[in-house]
């Protein structure tokens, strides 16, 4: 039996607070480390961010589709 996924809250983040978040982080982040540290870092964060932006892709097809693949989703 699947368990039907609750949407979130439809809140956007403010802008600003981001920015921030993503600069403090990368600052934390990259603190004392070597180039090659630096360069890994990156890899693996670009790495995150193409399947979070899969894994967002493949939900969106779902919802559109939902009907006729009948799905048990939330819509």
């Amino acid at each position: 039996m699947s368990k039907r996924r609750k949407r979130p809250p439809n809140i956007p983040a403010d802008p600003n607070d981001i920015l921030l978040a993503s600069v403090t982080i990368a600052l934390a982040l990259t603190k004392g480390r070597s180039p090659c540290e630096i360069e890994t870092l990156i890899n693996l964060t670009t790495q995150v961010t193409n399947n979070l932006n899969s894994y967002l892709r493949q939900i969106a097809i779902n919802e559109d589709n939902a009907e006729e693949l009948q799905l048990d989703i939330d819509i």
